[in-house]
């Protein structure tokens, strides 16, 4: 009886153990090397067969993987390392690559040449991406990202930039530039106003100071998006303390009233102490729909040109409530805005006017509009436009108000609509 019941204790005990372990456990397979094992070999070039999950991207092709004796760098040929990401649990076969450096173990590193997939990501039970860890405010990539880095992000596309590129935007104002190949992501509704997660490699996008991702993983977000780390605290000086005390290179945030345009990148800030050039790069800013007399908050960094001149590239802009008028100026309606801009400038119930074409027709009364930064639904009250000629491709100017669900932009409803010419015609 004691015996049978010492039996049946093991087996529990047994069972718990196995029902517990970790999915980092070693493989059994003896042609498996634990990568302690691996890690404690002096012996370059030794040929080895290792097995764990991968835990941490460091480059495009280099990954830290763990099982449960230890870890490992492993550089993935660029032949075989699409696919491969973090979460995965994998076997690898190839070479141990020691840099000695007059270190007797020297610093080490897996040269894998061959990939098998144990586990897919995908296989395993996650919750919503939107409430991933690692998951970081854009304006904190930017300020201390670097060039080569993996980052994870999360925001709503608020532009397209051509078929591969989009800009989005996160709820403390930040906005970089994703790139999804569209032979990787092409099956992933890339929309305007789409909230999703972002996992790639940054990249000093045409010399900098602007950075962009190379996308590695894309998520579509149906929650609100969790983040652990807190934003860098972001402090607006005066102009005249840029102009005097800043040096190149240097972050900072002003406060302004744009005075005028000087190019199609070029404009003239001002503020109660001073006026300074801020160059909005319009491939990454035309859909914020920079005003002369409107006032914006911009982080950048400052650019000391030759000549000694001080001018601010922006990173981040964010248009303020209000508008600097002078007396003798009458307030005209609500200027035509970028379609991109309604959806994170404006909320439910407020007045827009909007310009672009007539993309799709959605039965039995709405249609969808496109400008150069993105499209949105319109809601046409039944009976009032019929007259008008609401077809595919015209040209229409719709005044409407903001509708919202939940607080997330997703179409305005027409109060007046014309059909025009496009300009230039």
């Amino acid at each position: 009886m004691i015996l049978l019941k010492n039996l049946m204790l093991l087996l529990i005990a047994t069972a718990i153990l196995v029902a517990s372990s970790d999915s980092l456990a070693q493989s059994t397979d003896p042609a498996v090397t634990p990568i302690r094992t691996l890690n404690q070999i002096t012996q370059d070039n030794t040929s080895a067969t290792i097995e764990g999950r991968i835990v941490r991207q460091i480059k495009k092709d280099e990954f830290i993987l763990q099982d449960n004796t230890g870890s490992i760098l492993v550089d993935v040929e660029r032949e075989i390392h699409f696919g491969i990401r973090v979460g995965q649990r994998i076997r690898t076969s190839g070479k141990l690559d020691i840099n000695f450096l007059g270190n007797l173990r020297g610093s080490r590193e897996f040269k894998a040449t061959h990939i098998t997939v144990l586990e897919n990501i995908d296989d395993i039970p996650t919750t919503d991406p939107s409430t991933r860890p690692d998951i970081r405010y854009i304006s904190n990539v930017y300020m201390t990202g670097k060039d080569g880095e993996f980052v994870t992000v999360a925001g709503r596309i608020v532009r397209r930039l051509d078929a591969r590129e989009i800009i989005i935007r996160d709820d403390a104002g930040g906005e970089i530039i994703v790139d999804a190949e569209y032979s990787r992501f092409g099956n992933i509704p890339l929309n305007v106003g789409q909230e999703i997660v972002v996992t790639g490699e940054l990249d000093i996008y045409w010399g900098g100071p602007w950075l962009e991702i190379e996308a590695n993983r894309i998520e579509v977000v149906k929650e609100k998006v969790i983040r652990k780390e807190p934003p860098l605290e972001i402090i607006v000086i005066p102009i005249s303390e840029v102009l005097f005390e800043s040096k190149n290179e240097d972050f900072v945030t002003i406060t302004g009233t744009i005075l005028r345009r000087i190019d199609q990148d070029d404009y003239v800030f001002q503020d109660d102490t001073g006026t300074i050039t801020v160059d909005a790069d319009p491939r990454r800013f035309s859909h914020h729909g920079l005003t002369e007399g409107r006032i914006y908050t911009v982080t950048g960094r400052v650019h000391v040109n030759l000549d000694g001149h001080k001018e601010v590239h922006a990173l981040i802009i964010t248009a303020q409530r209000g508008r600097i008028v002078e007396e003798t100026e009458t307030l005209n309606l609500e200027p035509e805005m970028p379609i991109a801009s309604v959806y994170y400038e404006k909320v439910s119930g407020e007045r827009v006017t909007v310009a672009g074409s007539i993309i799709r027709l959605v039965p039995p009364n709405d249609f969808i509009m496109q400008d150069d930064t993105g499209s949105i639904v319109v809601n046409v009250p039944e009976g009032k436009f019929e007259k008008l000629d609401l077809s595919i491709g015209r040209f229409v100017i719709v005044k409407g108000i903001v509708d919202a669900v939940e607080g997330t932009v997703n179409e305005i409803d027409a109060t007046d609509v014309s059909v025009r010419k496009r300009p230039g015609e």
